[in-house]
């Protein structure tokens, strides 16, 4: 099977520019899905819709540029996808 996911820095810049869209109210949003790969190697799916500008935030603050957990370097965000 091929990698569907996007690069770690193309994810990053994907949840940036929305981030920048929704502060700017060019647009709204209503789910963030994530994909995480856990230090275990299971890929934990999240849906999230509260608070959602928040969770943008928390996710460029505690992801590094790799998209690793900054406080757990075996946790990377393997993708994202929001509407």
């Amino acid at each position: 099977m091929a990698n569907v996911f996007r690069t770690p820095e193309a994810l990053r810049e994907y949840i940036s520019e929305i981030k920048d869209m929704v502060y700017n109210d060019r647009a709204q949003i209503s789910k963030i899905v994530t994909a995480v790969k856990l230090p275990t190697g299971a890929i934990e799916i999240a849906v999230n819709d509260q608070c959602l500008d928040q969770k943008l935030e928390y996710i460029l603050i505690a992801y590094d540029d790799r998209m690793r957990l900054i406080s757990n370097k075996e946790i990377t965000m393997l993708d994202a996808i929001i509407v």
